[in-house]
């Protein structure tokens, strides 16, 4: 006996198969599944803290580069050249870090969450279509902002492969999470 089962897939567990297998089935449903608001808010969550570690190395480097280009004026013996020294560092330094979060926005807009998530999962499982439909579709484009970006654009600038681990229920994440401190703290009991 053998059973073909009617797949109907969800945001979390998609399909084996895509309808009628074309790119157009395949966009059809990425494009109309359901996403739950806590998928959409581990989304939002792992992207704002990719952005907070990105800042804070961004940071770093700058800091590095300026103090050492800067060594002497910031080390000055006198105290009001190297005041004077702080607050041009700081003052650049904002400077710098309001270009940096121009072009890497600090969170995903929650008018935007659902697209983004779309365009993930597209880009994601795109690997199951030819080659020129995998093409087409990454070349597709959602707007975004008043903007037409393609799939591949909007996965690269958003930086979704770095925060795949986020798009699951939190529940899942905080249940891996403690599973991994579970086996850190019995690492360290030895």
């Amino acid at each position: 006996m053998h059973f073909d089962l009617d797949e109907d897939g969800t945001f979390l567990f998609p399909p084996a198969t895509y309808g009628d297998g074309t790119a157009a089935a395949y966009v059809k449903f990425w494009l109309e599944v359901p996403i739950s608001d806590s998928i959409l808010g581990n989304i939002t969550v792992g992207y704002a803290e990719l952005m907070r570690k990105e800042a804070i190395a961004t940071g770093i480097r700058w800091g590095a580069g300026y103090d050492k280009e800067h060594y002497a004026e910031l080390h000055h013996p006198n105290r009001a050249r190297e005041a004077a020294a702080d607050l041009a560092r700081e003052a650049a330094y904002e400077d710098f870090m309001g270009g940096w979060y121009a072009n890497n926005p600090k969170e995903i807009k929650g008018q935007h969450t659902r697209l983004i998530a779309r365009a993930a999962q597209l880009f994601f499982f795109s690997r199951v279509l030819n080659d020129e439909d995998q093409n087409s579709v990454l070349e597709s484009t959602l707007t975004i902002n008043g903007q037409d970006r393609t799939v591949r654009d909007i996965y690269s600038s958003y930086r979704l492969k770095h925060i795949r681990s986020h798009f699951q229920l939190p529940a899942v994440t905080s249940s891996e999470l403690l599973l991994d401190i579970r086996l850190e703290v019995q690492k360290l009991r030895g």
